[in-house]
């Protein structure tokens, strides 16, 4: 790969990823809800240290179009392209230095400094499929009275002492099997 392909197949991920959140945001209607954060948040993490905030701007993904501001508020999203050796196992089996622990970190601060309820990990290594993780308590609150179309989706549990309990799951399954409505159900009921 030619030096800096890497940036570039990156943004091109976190494109269709913005693309398909929209899709499945408004049932297959319109593709151009939700698009990358200018400077991958960058910015909003800035303003944060000099203790001003910025509306809609923290992780990977914004609201470009006000009906998903809901999704934002419930949680807050962090993209990962490549990294063929990180895997969720590091979690289980790897050092206090894995990726996935690093960018967990960096998903939860994110989510603190934007005052969203939830966070999300979305990752996909070269040649794998995409993964999202987020964490049990957002799990919980898709536990009632069951969000799933069919069920719960394969998926797997992993419980670390320092980052909390962790659900993993294909990003296709979660989102093929989600109502987007029922975030706003929970959102709803929150108030």
């Amino acid at each position: 790969m030619k030096a800096g392909g890497g940036h570039r197949k990156g943004a091109t991920f976190e494109r269709d990823i913005c693309r398909q959140l929209s899709l499945w945001w408004t049932d297959n209607v319109r593709d151009d809800i939700f698009w990358r954060t200018p400077q991958s948040g960058g910015r909003a993490t800035r303003r944060e240290q000099k203790g001003k905030g910025t509306a809609g701007n923290y992780g990977d993904i914004m609201a470009v179009d006000q009906i998903g501001i809901p999704l934002i508020n419930f949680m807050t999203f962090e993209l990962k392209y490549g990294y063929g050796l990180a895997s969720a196992m590091d979690l289980v089996d790897g050092s206090s230095k894995s990726l996935w622990r690093k960018w967990i970190i960096g998903a939860q601060r994110v989510c603190d400094e934007a005052g969203s309820l939830y966070w999300a990990l979305i990752v996909r290594r070269h040649q794998k499929r995409c993964v999202i993780c987020y964490p049990e308590a957002m799990h919980i609150a898709f536990s009632w009275p069951g969000p799933f179309r069919d069920g719960w989706p394969t998926r797997v549990k992993i419980k670390h002492l320092e980052l909390g309990t962790l659900m993993v799951m294909q990003l296709d399954d979660f989102l093929t099997g989600l109502r987007p409505g029922f975030i706003n159900e929970v959102l709803e009921d929150g108030d």
